[in-house]
């Protein structure tokens, strides 16, 4: 770190900032922080008033300090009411707020401030965003000397960078936790899934599309490493791609088939709201069987008969690819039924596609 306060300064500005794309920065910008403004611990804090929750993704002490303040201190802190109150921007100093005499006196000072070595504190509220408070929260130690009044013209003066920063935080957070969702709720289905650009470009592909590349014994389209790959005639597909990504006319859906036998579908489709991309479905199931059997308890011998309704044979189909009788076919079909609760073949596929994605 440098010396300069100036480029110290620099230095924690262009943390902050870069702490908005990598979360695990903040600690570090909290050390330079700390170090600058004449203070010794420090925590940046999420709060939801409503709930009465308090976390932490970085701090300055020890885990133990911040897990007694959330579970027991929280609800004696004086800070809280003033803090919570306080637009955002302004600077909180409990010297100025509380005086010495109270802060002397008080029990919350006296039972977890000074046994942990916490002194005075310096807070400011950062932003509120989807619900939660964000605060920054600075203290000293209790043989530390008290903050010039320079260091806190220094945490002013990075007031707006840390504001911004947290906002951008927030944003970013909701993003990644809205991709992860995405992610999930797409990773959960039975079908291979593809989002390519006019070129064939993949942007995503679900974990079933990229087991099924993996499992595709012949690769026939392939220009790179992220360029869809399927074992169909490229060309066609080439061309479907383009209609389905097409901008200056309506895009138009198609239809590919796989060059080997039995011959399957895939479907290339305008993507829903995303102009220019196009999602291609194969819609042969890529199925785990444990939700299935852990939900309504079926055994391992009517879960293979229900996997493969879903990949579309028939009971009479099923017989002969488990070597068993139609009887045993129609036995596990009945306990299916019952299970599942269902009267027919296509509620227990209703059910089965479902609990599969």
């Amino acid at each position: 770190m440098a010396t300069d306060p100036e480029l110290i300064y620099l230095e924690i500005l262009e943390t902050i900032l870069m702490a908005t794309l990598d979360p695990q920065l903040w600690k570090l910008a909290l050390q330079k922080l700390s170090f600058l403004t004449g203070h010794q611990y420090a925590a940046l804090l999420f709060y939801d008033k409503g709930n009465a929750h308090l976390m932490t993704d970085s701090f300055l002490f020890e885990e133990k300090v911040f897990t007694a303040y959330r579970d027991v201190f929280l609800a004696i802190d004086p800070a809280e009411k003033i803090l919570t109150g306080l637009p955002v921007g302004q600077m909180y100093r409990d010297r100025e707020f509380l005086g010495d005499k109270f802060i002397a006196n008080s029990i919350y000072y006296n039972e977890f401030h000074h046994p942990n070595d916490l002194n005075y504190l310096t807070s400011v509220k950062l932003c509120t965003v989807n619900g939660y408070s964000t605060y920054l929260s600075l203290m000293t130690a209790n043989d530390a000397a008290y903050p010039q009044s320079a260091q806190f013209d220094v945490f002013r003066r990075l007031i707006p960078a840390l504001i911004t920063a947290s906002q951008l935080h927030a944003r970013f957070e909701q993003l990644r936790d809205t991709i992860e969702y995405q992610t999930a709720i797409m990773d959960n289905g039975i079908y291979p899934v593809w989002l390519v650009d006019r070129s064939g470009k993949i942007l995503y592909a679900s974990a079933h599309a990229e087991s099924y590349q993996r499992a595709s014994v012949r690769l026939v389209w392939s220009a790179g490493a992220d360029t869809l790959s399927l074992d169909t005639d490229s060309k066609k597909l080439k061309h479907a791609i383009e209609q389905a990504t097409r901008t200056g006319a309506p895009p138009r859906a198609g239809l590919c088939y796989t060059t080997r036998r039995p011959a399957k579908p895939i479907l290339v489709l305008p993507a829903s709201r995303i102009p220019g991309v196009a999602c291609i479905i194969i819609p042969e199931p890529f199925l785990s069987g444990s939700a299935l059997m852990e939900v309504f308890d079926v055994k391992p011998a009517e879960n293979a008969v229900a996997e493969l309704l879903v990949r579309g044979m028939t009971p009479d189909e099923c017989a002969l690819h488990l070597g068993v009788s139609i009887t045993t076919i129609r036995s596990h079909l009945s306990a299916l039924y019952r299970k599942t609760h269902t009267r027919n073949q296509s509620e227990l596929l209703l059910i089965i596609r479902a609990i599969h994605g």
